[in-house]
């Protein structure tokens, strides 16, 4: 008999996978384009397709945001329910209470702390919406509005977004210039958050199959450190991508659609990256939550 965690597990992939097809069906356009067939970008069908997978999209991210939540908050639980114990077993009664703080509860207090606060301010904050400038030359084609240089339409959300970077179904929010910094440190410590789940999972892992410790081990331990192993290889290569991407300057919208460079082109990649994140001599301020958040970003170089 399927348990209930399996149900929970097979539905947040389902959910994904309605998330993320405009994702796919865009990914199939640019292989169909490199191949020869760029003319069914832009066919009425091609076009109509895109419409009902953002409108899928739009009612399934919702679903994606509370996913984020459970991602978060789930391992948490199990952290302090099966592999705390397993530690705290195989430490020992006389320092079990000193281990458990200092390898469990300090490490897991920041590394959530941090991602929670981030990923409120990725889905709250706006991602920088151009100033209604009536004196601008050009005008957006679908919204109509004026359109400053580096101003890009989001689809989803259906309005111009200054320095565009995509729109992120995780946070059902566009990433731009206004919020890009906290979307980055939101999956930076994610990377961390599934670094440190590695790490325990391993050592309770050995512990286990060495027998050195008195808890039995059952199958969702072996569940936890391969889906642990998966989640370290899937955020380190999209944690440097971003790098890469803020680095050349190119967002992710026009990696995925083979565009050139659109994000501060006439820039140094090292000034790119705090004209995105802010200056680097205040980078330390990311460890806390919230202590960051006057950093000076996209402010020119003037402020770095």
């Amino acid at each position: 008999m399927v348990d209930a965690l399996t149900v929970v597990l097979y539905g947040l992939i389902v959910i994904c996978m309605l998330v993320v097809l405009p994702l796919l069906y865009e990914m199939i356009l640019t292989v169909a384009a490199a191949l020869g067939g760029g003319h069914l970008r832009h066919s009425q069908r091609s076009l109509r397709i895109a419409r009902l997978l953002d409108r899928v999209s739009d009612y399934s991210e919702r679903g994606i945001q509370a996913m984020v939540l459970g991602m978060i908050f789930g391992p948490i639980y199990v952290h302090y329910q099966e592999v705390a114990p397993l530690f705290a077993d195989y430490a020992g009664e006389h320092d079990s209470t000193t281990h458990i703080v200092l390898v469990h509860l300090l490490p897991s207090v920041w590394i959530n702390a941090n991602m929670l606060y981030n990923f409120y301010r990725a889905c709250k904050d706006s991602p920088g919406l151009p100033d209604d400038d009536r004196e601008c030359a050009q005008q957006c084609a679908h919204c109509r509005k004026p359109k400053p240089p580096g101003t890009h339409h989001c689809g989803t959300c259906n309005q111009c977004v200054v320095d565009l970077d995509h729109h992120c179904p995780f946070t059902a929010n566009c990433v731009g210039r206004g919020n890009y910094r906290s979307f980055f440190l939101f999956v930076f410590y994610s990377w961390i958050a599934t670094v440190y789940a590695f790490w325990l999972s391993v050592t309770s892992h050995a512990l286990c199959h060495e027998g050195r410790s008195e808890l039995v081990c059952n199958q969702w331990r072996l569940r936890i450190y391969y889906l642990s192993m998966l989640a370290v290889v899937a955020l380190t290569a999209f944690l440097a991508l971003m790098v890469y991407l803020t680095l050349v300057g190119r967002s992710f919208r026009t990696f995925m659609a083979g565009s050139r460079s659109d994000i501060y082109p006439n820039e140094r990649p090292w000034n790119r990256l705090q004209l995105r994140l802010g200056p680097w001599r205040l980078w330390w301020k990311y460890l806390i939550p919230a202590l960051g958040d006057r950093n000076t970003i996209a402010g020119g170089l003037r402020a770095i």
